[in-house]
């Protein structure tokens, strides 16, 4: 699998998609990933989980230690339509 974020922005009145290589966050700050703002995308080369399942998701920061979180999959189209954008 191949793991990546991104940034869901208004552009020209146009939703879009912008890849970003980390998240600045303050210490003991606190920020959802979801469709709409900031997220994390997986890409399987095979077959990958379903929508509606929970993977565990470990999370690295520059600094301490990683956090494992559950991550809900999303299906691919349906993010936007579940969650209106929302500020970081």
């Amino acid at each position: 699998a191949d793991a990546s974020l991104h940034r869901t922005e208004e552009r020209e009145g146009r939703t879009a998609m912008t890849p970003v290589e980390g998240i600045p966050l303050a210490p003991g700050a606190e920020l959802r990933l979801r469709p709409g703002g900031y997220h994390g995308m997986i890409r399987w080369s095979g077959p990958g989980p379903a929508p509606g399942d929970t993977l565990a998701v470990t999370l690295r920061f520059d600094e301490g230690p990683g956090l494992t979180v559950p991550a809900s999959v999303v299906g691919h189209g349906e993010a936007l339509t579940r969650h209106p954008p929302e500020e970081p």
